[in-house]
């Protein structure tokens, strides 16, 4: 399964694979993209993160009751955004 969506301006991914979630940004380069055309990336450059978190869950949410998952995994990179899920997970019933 893979779900897109955009949120500021990006696009995103949001892929279940082997019982895992996973989300990552899509880049998108034309064929007349070359390398000196590209701005170097910035840090924190998402406005407003929550709103994003928001989405990507509301999004997990639907296709696990929609398929009845058994058993999933979310894969998180910082404490931070694992206090985030943990709080979108008490709110899954029968999980």
């Amino acid at each position: 399964m893979e779900k897109r969506f955009s949120h500021e301006g990006r696009q995103y991914v949001l892929a279940f694979r082997k019982n895992q979630f996973v989300v990552y940004e899509k880049f998108h380069h034309d064929q007349f993209y070359s390398w000196w055309d590209d701005e170097p990336p910035k840090p924190n450059q998402i406005k407003n993160p929550t709103k994003l978190v928001r989405k990507i869950w509301n999004t997990v949410r639907q296709y696990i009751y929609r398929h009845k998952i058994l058993y999933f995994e979310i894969l998180v990179s910082d404490p931070k955004r694992s206090r985030i899920y943990r709080k979108l997970l008490k709110t899954l019933s029968g999980y």
